[in-house]
């Protein structure tokens, strides 16, 4: 999944090279979503708040960045997921915008014990990109997700 969120990147700097323009906003989205209705404009959704220097999160379904935050959404994915993080980085990463701070204990942390928060989260612990918030304004537009059969994780709304 890393590698494939790498190369969306440098494939969107060369569209943009080649166009001669840069993207304002980047959203990355799984491909087994399905919208059931139009998704308003982005102003809309976060009427006060700019997304410079805060990557908008919803585990590691949805994204959505400003452009000089996505190398942050798309590179950084590959080393988060490759590290093994220390308690310092994962109470960062746990730590949305807006959300109360999460201690996490060293010693809870172990190869056999769940991960505090969603991984795709480190992506603020190790990128320049140091913040982020919930997606959870979306509301009802956040997507269905469809499950392949024989597949027990939950599924349906997010």
């Amino acid at each position: 999944m890393a590698a494939r969120l790498a190369s969306c990147f440098h494939l969107m700097q060369k569209e943009e090279a080649e166009r001669y323009f840069s993207y304002e906003l980047v959203l990355r989205l799984r491909p087994d979503h399905l919208f059931s209705k139009r998704v308003p404009p982005i102003p809309q959704l976060f009427p006060d708040s700019a997304l410079d220097g805060v990557i908008a999160l919803a585990d590691d379904q949805v994204a959505l960045a400003s452009r000089s935050d996505a190398k942050t959404m798309l590179l950084v994915p590959s080393i988060s997921y490759a590290t093994c993080a220390s308690a310092e980085e994962w109470a960062h990463a746990c730590t949305c915008q807006g959300c109360e701070h999460v201690h996490v204990e060293a010693a809870a942390l172990g190869d056999h014990l769940p991960v505090p928060c969603c991984p795709m989260t480190l992506i603020t612990a190790f990128g320049s990109t140091r913040s982020w918030r919930d997606l959870s304004p979306l509301g009802g537009y956040l997507p269905t997700i469809w499950r392949a059969k024989g597949d027990d994780r939950p599924g349906g709304r997010l």
